[in-house]
This record gives structure tokens, sequence and C-alpha cells, in this order.
């Protein structure tokens, strides 16, 4: 199980592969959540990041 390196929600590099690889693969914030033990407004936020830097837009 992966750890929060602090209480803020930040996250190491590897978690933040960890939860990439696993939206990638077509699984919801929910099933993230609970495979990694990490708090679900943590996980949205990293991946609506993600999601920006790669140039994805809503709509």
């Amino acid at each position: 199980m992966l750890n929060l390196r602090a209480a803020g929600g930040v996250l190491t590099l590897e978690e933040r592969r960890a939860v990439l690889n696993r939206y990638y693969r077509g699984l919801s914030i929910a099933e993230i959540t609970e495979e990694t033990g990490q708090n679900d407004k943590t996980v949205y936020g990293h991946l609506r990041r993600a999601l920006q830097r790669s140039g994805f837009r809503k709509g």
C-alpha cells in the first residue's frame, strides 16, 4: 500500500505514477483510492492537474 508523504496530500513521484497508471487502465477514482489507500480528494486533484498539463480539455 502506498503512503502519503504529508497530511496535505503531497504524493511522491512513485505514488503519482501509480495513480496515473491505474487511471489509464480504466479504474475509477473510488477504485484507485481503495487500491492505493490515498484520500479521494488527493487522487482527484492529482489526476486533474496531470490531465491539464497533458493538454486534455473538457467538453
